[in-house]
């Protein structure tokens, strides 16, 4: 499969975007709404216009239509033919490209028992849940061995529990078929656990890309939502663990030697005005120093022992908290959330 490469190129949103896929990678466009990530995936499948040069393995495609550039595309709204059963969904590419009933047949069940979805060929897709059917939106994506994959927030509308689920078959998928793909997403979570790589894209550019954990720890103002305790000193206790001082926060971490940074996600930090309950391990007391509220979340700042430290809670347990700006609070920073770098 080809890499992909963007050369400086420009359109209406996008601003002199340069950018290289390697073979068989994943690469995660991650950023906010409106930052310029689906019209990439766009300019790379031939849909919108551009200036600048779109190479596939070095070789120029700036002058292909989208139809025969061999991209796949699973979008946001997934298409499915409602008339067709899943058997036929998937296999609607193999007959576009003529291949032999007998192929069809085969490669449609090679890729259903891949992704666990051979008990529903005979179903059509209104009696699919949301999981299900992205499976067959995949499958059907990908049936036709397309050079390339572009992905457009394909778990937006599911809840979280299948999306962790999905995320990882998806990737393994993918991965098996050596196919080049590009990931869009808003989410950090989803990007770490999807990406080779990450690209950061704001205001129709490219602000920084690198592995996720280069990324989680390069102070962009987009991944403002992850914790980074740099090491000031540390010591071993044994039982693969060790304790790291980081400012004046004593953690627990689950390392044996000394670590770069620790890192952890603010929706990941339990914040309350309650005591918690449990061993004194990784728990402090701070001070609420600010909150900010979003569409679907509340953030608070705060301050423990002189280290400033980013909390989240959803929308709904943090209007029962009623946590302000000012109130003494307990954080607890669970070890099994920490990464180490």
């Amino acid at each position: 499969m080809p890499s992909i490469t963007l050369d400086r190129v420009s359109n209406f949103v996008l601003k002199d975007v340069s950018l290289k896929v390697e073979d068989g990678e994943i690469m995660v466009l991650l950023g906010p709404n409106g930052a310029g990530k689906t019209t990439i995936l766009n300019v790379i499948a031939g849909l919108v216009p551009y200036e600048g040069n779109v190479l596939f393995d070095e070789r120029c495609v700036d002058d292909l239509p989208a139809e025969k550039r061999g991209v796949g595309f699973l979008f946001q709204d997934l298409f499915l033919f409602p008339h067709m059963t899943v058997r036929e969904n998937i296999a609607f590419g193999l007959r576009v490209k003529g291949m032999k009933e007998r192929e069809i047949n085969r490669e449609v069940e090679l890729l259903a028992e891949s992704l666990n979805i051979g008990h529903l060929l005979d179903r059509y897709p209104s009696t699919l849940s949301g999981g299900e059917k992205q499976k067959v939106a995949l499958a059907r994506a990908v049936a036709p061995k397309p050079k390339v994959i572009l992905l457009d927030e394909p778990f937006s509308n599911l809840d979280l529990r299948t999306t962790k689920h999905l995320r990882l078959e998806f990737r393994q998928v993918i991965k098996d078929m050596g196919i080049t793909a590009m990931f869009v997403t808003h989410s950090l979570v989803e990007a770490e656990e999807m990406g080779d790589r990450i690209a950061l894209v704001r205001d129709g550019r490219i602000s920084f890309v690198g592995k996720p954990m280069d990324v989680l720890t390069s102070g962009d103002g987009f991944v403002w939502a992850a914790n980074v305790f740099q090491c000031d000193s540390f010591k071993e206790l044994g039982n693969g663990l060790s304790e790291v001082e980081s400012g004046g926060l004593k953690l627990v971490v689950p390392l044996e030697g000394k670590p770069e940074r620790i890192v952890i996600y603010a929706h990941e930090v339990f914040i309350s005005k309650i005591k918690p309950p449990g061993p004194p391990v990784n728990r402090f007391k701070g001070v609420v120093k600010a909150v900010e509220d979003f569409d679907t979340y509340v953030r608070y700042h705060v301050d423990v022992e002189g280290v400033a430290i980013k909390a989240e809670l959803p929308k709904r347990i943090a209007q029962e908290e009623a946590i302000k700006a000012g109130d003494v609070v307990f954080v607890v920073l669970k070890l099994r959330n920490l990464r180490v770098v």
